[in-house]
């Protein structure tokens, strides 16, 4: 099949599988060859992509599972290249209802579930053979975590506002306090922080580095449970009572904490 390549809502329409088409950037599709209307994904607020299939009314919407989703579902088995999303149609919002779907990534197949009310269950049971669409697009950060071995259910925004206020020091600026004597004391040790069972400052900082030199669509599933750490940390020194500077006009044990997590608490 030759592969479309179209100029769409910001990104590239493509025929091949993702694995070929992927270092293209934008969004990921397939699409059926035979279609002569040739799809593309128009994004819808919050959406993370969208399919068609031949029959159906209209296009279906993809969106990632909520915390809660992920929390209830977490038992759920899946082969490592499936994912569950939501969907949402012209039919579902007549229902007012969000179903939840799994696909096959690599196969580019949908299952849906055998009863839409099931999703009450926490052992979702879908069809067993699946759906091949007329066409499915993927967010090109979903693709990117998916080929990371991350979660695809979209990028956790509200996590990384928080790291991103939190966190206000920029590479180079922790790099030099890293550096300097004050950076080398600050915090635990990697022994002090393993005998106490908790993170050490200077690791962290280590990750934060990466992290700023890393897109956050790429960030892996390591990255995002340190940027939890990282908010946690900073959220709880920030709150404790204490100087920043002593007597001496020297930077306390608190302030040089907060420096080697990434915040500087005079910015």
């Amino acid at each position: 099949m030759l592969p479309y390549l179209l100029a769409a809502a910001g990104g590239y329409l493509l025929g091949n599988s993702w694995r070929e088409s992927f270092a293209n950037g934008g969004m990921i599709s397939w699409v059926d060859e035979k279609d002569k209307y040739t799809k593309y994904w128009g994004r819808k607020p919050d959406s993370v992509g969208s399919f068609y299939i031949k029959g159906h009314r209209d296009d279906s919407y993809l969106y990632p599972l909520s915390d809660f989703d992920k929390e209830y579902w977490k038992d759920v088995k899946l082969k490592p290249n499936e994912r569950l999303f939501r969907y949402r149609s012209a039919t579902t919002d007549v229902a007012n209802i969000s179903p939840v779907v799994k696909i096959n990534i690599d196969k580019s197949l949908i299952y849906f579930l055998q009863d839409l009310d099931s999703d009450d269950d926490k052992n979702l049971v879908f069809e067993t053979r699946g759906i091949k669409p007329q066409y499915i697009s993927l967010h090109k950060d979903i693709l990117t975590q998916y080929k990371h071995g991350g979660e695809t259910n979209g990028i956790d925004r509200e996590t990384y506002q928080k790291w991103k206020s939190l966190v206000n020091m920029s590479k180079s600026e922790l790099k030099a306090f890293y550096d300097s004597e004050e950076g080398k004391e600050a915090g635990l040790s990697a022994g002090e922080a393993k005998e106490l069972g908790i993170d050490s400052g200077r690791e962290s900082a280590r990750w934060i580095m990466k992290m700023k030199d890393t897109p956050v669509s790429e960030w892996t599933p390591t990255m995002w449970k340190w940027a939890k750490k990282q908010i946690s940390f900073v959220s709880r020194m920030k709150g404790n009572k204490g100087k920043l500077y002593d007597e001496n006009g020297k930077k306390t044990r608190k302030h040089t904490s907060l420096l080697i997590w990434g915040h500087n608490p005079e910015k």
